[in-house]
Parts: structure tokens; C-alpha cells; sequence
């Protein structure tokens, strides 16, 4: 078996290219249905080849889980936030290739290739599909987080969870579920998204690159962005409950 000839499906939450090293050599059959991962944050990937054959599965982890339930902490230094429960946080955005597998499955919506900046991603053919998506709405994220069992992290959860992995600046900002308010003391004290259905506008998280001129960690930052808005400097991440069923 050729391992770039392997695609790797993580069930309903991951779908991305193989590296040669991490193709099909691996242990095979790992893990199963029958069989699930043992460490917090683990999920049972399977291992296809092009004729769509399954030939191997291993646990790879792909959350941090973070056992918070009751547990308070400052948001933006100024809020105490309550959890009302434990969560399993994306260690990365949504790729090119994972949103694509979605769209394949007449879940998610194409990105519309008229209209689009140059930079917008999804129809770059030399793109890695590996790479974070970008001008993703926040309708297009949510959709995408719902077909893969999860869902957007609350901004809340997206804070606490950066704050604690102290991640250095991406190449996108991130939409999470929460509806915009300047007035971050109006926010959920439970941990959970500020839902309104009727908002224009959403919340981003996070910085592009550690040279801009915001002062401050890149974690504490927030900004406005209309709902429907197309960014080329925009992604997205997905949280879950626990227990974590997007790899079953």
C-alpha cells in the first residue's frame, strides 16, 4: 500500500490528507466502534484507501479536555464565569479538506467562488488541504460544527481554553457561537454562548501574527464581525460535550 495513497477520516469530525508518515503506517485496527481511545481528547481515526477500503484505525488526539464544570475564572479580567460544565476544545481550526468533506455530504454550503477576495482559500488548487479554512460565515461554521457532533465554542470556553494552552498567534481569527455585546458583564455567567438568533453580528477570537499593534495577549482579544461577512483573515474551531461522540 502506497501511504500517500491514504486518506484519513475522523467519523463525522475530521476529514483530512494523510502525511506519508501518518498514512497507513500505523498499528492497524487501533480502535473501533467496539474498541474506543483510552486518553482524554482521543479520537478513533480511520485510515481509507482510494477505493474507499478501510485498512487501519489508530486514537489520535485531537481536543483538549478541559474538566471545568464548577470551576470560575475572570474573563476578559473583569467577569467571573461559572462552568456549568466540563468541555473537549479543537486543538485546531476547521481545515480546507474537513469543511470539504461536509460539503460532499450536502451538509455544509459551498463557498460561492464569484465574488470572492483572491485570498479566500477553498477553491486555491494549490492550497494544503490541511490548512485553516477562511472567509467562512458564522451560519457556514455552525452548520459545519453541528454535522460534526460538536458545535462553536462559547467565547467563554474559547478564552479559558487559550489562555491555558498559551497559543501563539494563527493564521486566522475564529468565530465562536456567542451574538456581539460591547458590554462583556451582559455575557452568560454559566460559560455558555450569548445565543440571539436575531443578531447581525458575532463574536471573533485571537490574533493572525504576533506583529500586529494590539497590545495585550493574543488570547484576551475579541472583535466585532457581521454574521454573513466573508474574511479572509477568519475560521474556525469546534468545542464538544463530554463525552466527546463525534469519534464513535
Amino acid at each position: 500500500m502506497n501511504p500517500s495513497a491514504c486518506r484519513v477520516i475522523f467519523a463525522g469530525f475530521l476529514l483530512v490528507l494523510a502525511s506519508t508518515q501518518a498514512g497507513c503506517l500505523v498499528t492497524q485496527f487501533e480502535c473501533d466502534n467496539s474498541k474506543p481511545c483510552d486518553e482524554l481528547g482521543e479520537v478513533c481515526i480511520y485510515y481509507l484507501s482510494e477505493s474507499k477500503n478501510l485498512v487501519a484505525t489508530a486514537c489520535v488526539k485531537k481536543f483538549e479536555v478541559f474538566g471545568v464544570k464548577n470551576q470560575t475564572f475572570k474573563f476578559q479580567d473583569e467577569v467571573d464565569i461559572t462552568f456549568a460544565r466540563s468541555f473537549a476544545f479543537g486543538l485546531n481550526p476547521v481545515s480546507i479538506a474537513e469543511y470539504q468533506c461536509c460539503v460532499d455530504k450536502k451538509v455544509c454550503t459551498a463557498i460561492p467562488q464569484e465574488g470572492l477576495d483572491q485570498n479566500c482559500n477553498a477553491h486555491e488548487t494549490d492550497a494544503d488541504p490541511e490548512q485553516a479554512i477562511n472567509c467562512i460565515t458564522w451560519d457556514e461554521a455552525d452548520r459545519y460544527c453541528e454535522f460534526a457532533q460538536g458545535r462553536l465554542c462559547s467565547e467563554a470556553e474559547w478564552e479559558y481554553s487559550m489562555g491555558k494552552l498559551q497559543e501563539p498567534a494563527g493564521t486566522v481569527r475564529e468565530w465562536v457561537g456567542d451574538a456581539w455585546a460591547d458590554n462583556v458583564a451582559s455575557m452568560p455567567k454559566d460559560g455558555t454562548a450569548r445565543n440571539d438568533d436575531s443578531a447581525s453580528n458575532g463574536v471573533v477570537r485571537g490574533v493572525i501574527n504576533m506583529g500586529n499593534s494590539l497590545a495585550g495577549d493574543p488570547w484576551m482579544q475579541r472583535f466585532n464581525k457581521a454574521r454573513h461577512a466573508r474574511d479572509v483573515g477568519v475560521g474556525f474551531r469546534c468545542c464538544s460535550d463530554l463525552p466527546i461522540v463525534g469519534g464513535g
